[in-house]
């Protein structure tokens, strides 16, 4: 057993543990916050990480803490901290990331749209526990309650071992009613699953995996077919403001008339584009998953009663990825009116933010669920010419230390 050790908290980290300065060393540990003195122990084999042991003097942010998993489960991170206080925090975690970075721009003011702290989760991945048996056939989304709760789960922190759960707060209602019937089992053929869950809407990996519902935005509906095989935003009410604000932005600059040309980089089934369609002659959707590019021709189809086949210059579908977009359709500058860009969270490829950065006629619109690779992108961004116009959070994750955030970027004088 590993000695223990008495320290004082001084922050928190980008994964939501705390910088603890035990005599002459530090350790990272979860669930404590800056200013608390705490007993911690070294973990073994795990560098520079600690387990907390006992709180002797606790932070007046600290909250109760409901959810009889926190701790253990490698979900949430923040859960102990008050949430207007992890709103302050993700705006200073993403100051911090620009600082590293050394980017030239600091914005004067950050503002943060608010979620629902809890039940807010349309989206998730649950695990089969270890002394779950595997049903036989495919189907895992059971509609009839079963005898006997089927053990899911989720991956324990830190740790490759699944811990059974029985219903969690950030879900939904929809999935934690699903959850509490017995009817989320695993497929046959899976360890781990996708559900979506909305209104009366539940699909998933193994079973039935597409269906349609509608978003709105600024008064405007899209009915969108989606597949529990693709990336989908879990965060519905945070998705329709961000997708309002870029409609802001884009009809601000983009409602006269205009042959006006966009592109929607990592898009996605075309969440975004279908939305942004009103303002733009042209668009350019690029995605690297087959299936989602797909999925994207069939919605704008579906939303404008339309045929956009291969041959339609209006709507053009690239399932590449972002340098195989580049190398193969990059040659030509300032394309397009109007970039967004959307990427994981390794960010911007060395060879996209090369091309990024000479659209100088572009105002790019930068969605980043990462915050030390937009920093990296945002830094060379800026330092190719362009201004960094806005940057706001959407708390897209709440109860964890995850940073969802849309900067806007212009030259000053953009070429005609």
């Amino acid at each position: 057993m590993s000695k223990l050790l008495q320290g004082t908290a001084v922050s928190i980290t980008q994964n939501g543990a705390a910088a603890v300065r035990c005599q002459d060393d530090t350790l990272f540990v979860h669930g404590v916050l800056p200013g608390e003195i705490v007993i911690c122990e070294p973990i073994l084999n795990a560098n520079k990480l600690g387990k907390l042991i006992e709180i002797q003097k606790a932070s007046p942010e600290r909250v109760d803490v409901l959810c009889p998993y926190y701790g253990n489960c490698g979900g949430c991170s923040l859960r102990h901290l008050n949430y207007q206080a992890q709103l302050s925090l993700k705006i200073e975690l993403l100051c911090d990331a620009l600082k590293r970075a050394a980017c030239p721009v600091l914005p004067l003011k950050i503002p943060i749209h608010e979620s629902q702290p809890d039940g807010y989760r349309d989206r998730v991945q649950f695990h089969r526990a270890e002394d779950t048996p595997k049903r036989g056939g495919r189907r895992s989304l059971i509609p009839q309650k079963t005898v006997s709760k089927n053990k899911i789960g989720f991956m324990e922190r830190a740790s490759n071992n699944v811990i059974s759960v029985e219903d969690c707060l950030v879900l939904n209602g929809t999935i934690r009613a699903a959850m509490r019937e017995g009817r989320l089992l695993p497929p046959i053929d899976r360890d781990r699953w996708t559900v979506y869950g909305r209104n009366d809407l539940t699909i998933c990996e193994g079973g039935v995996s597409q269906g349609c519902f509608e978003l709105n935005a600024n008064g405007n509906s899209r009915k969108l077919k989606i597949d529990a095989h693709c990336f989908f935003q879990c965060n519905s009410a945070l998705l329709q403001k961000l997708i309002s604000r870029l409609m802001d932005i884009t009809g601000e600059a983009f409602s006269g008339s205009g042959d006006f040309h966009a592109a929607d980089f990592y898009s996605g089934i075309g969440t975004f584009s279908l939305f942004l369609r009103r303002y733009f002659n042209k668009i350019d959707l690029i995605e690297i998953n087959r299936e989602s590019i797909l999925l994207a021709r069939e919605n704008f189809n579906i939303a404008f009663d339309a045929n956009f086949d291969k041959k339609d210059a209006r709507l053009r579908f690239f399932d590449l990825s972002d340098a195989d977009w580049v190398k193969r359709h990059g040659k030509k500058s300032n394309l397009y009116d109007f970039i967004c860009v959307d990427p994981g969270r390794t960010g911007l490829c060395a060879s996209m933010r090369r091309w990024l950065c000479a659209q100088k006629k572009a105002i790019i619109a930068y969605i980043s669920c990462e915050p030390a690779s937009f920093a990296r992108d945002a830094r060379e961004i800026i330092n190719a010419g362009f201004s960094l116009q806005s940057l706001e959070i959407f708390d897209f994750y709440p109860q964890t230390s995850r940073i969802e955030t849309l900067a806007v970027f212009k030259t000053i004088k953009r070429p005609v």
